[in-house]
């Protein structure tokens, strides 16, 4: 969070709360997302996917705090995909309204990747004893 720390968004100022949730944090993650709303603060909240049974409680929590925020209000989550699309936990309100970056390809994908892969030819991509390198 290079740009939080540049506005002044840290931990150590107190405008940054981070929640790994799991083992009861929940509360945790509640209390900070109603006072960054008030104060302008932002929240990460980690590993929402360990947390199926509170996603609606979040979801409703998220609408609550969002009316009336301070303008400096965020909230970031992180989880892990789930293995097939049909364990999808996360509720569609907090997806519809969020903006989703991924680091993985989208299993889709995935098959013609491997095809690409294995049957190129080009030098672009060099395979070494040390794995995969990309040459600059």
């Amino acid at each position: 969070m290079v740009t939080g720390r540049k506005l002044g968004f840290t931990i150590d100022l107190g405008k940054l709360h981070n929640v790994s949730l799991g083992q009861g944090q929940e509360a945790v993650a509640e209390v900070a997302m109603e006072m960054a709303a008030k104060e302008g603060h932002w929240v990460i909240l980690q590993n929402i996917h360990l947390v199926a049974r509170w996603l609606g409680s979040l979801e409703k929590l998220l609408e609550r705090c969002c009316e009336g925020s301070h303008q400096d209000y965020r909230v970031f989550m992180s989880a892990e995909p789930a293995p097939t699309p049909q364990e999808h936990i996360i509720p569609q309100g907090i997806l519809e309204n969020a903006i989703k970056i991924t680091t993985s390809l989208p299993l889709a994908c995935m098959p013609t990747f491997m095809l690409l892969w294995t049957t190129s030819t080009s030098p672009v991509l060099a395979v070494g004893n040390m794995g995969v390198h990309f040459p600059v």
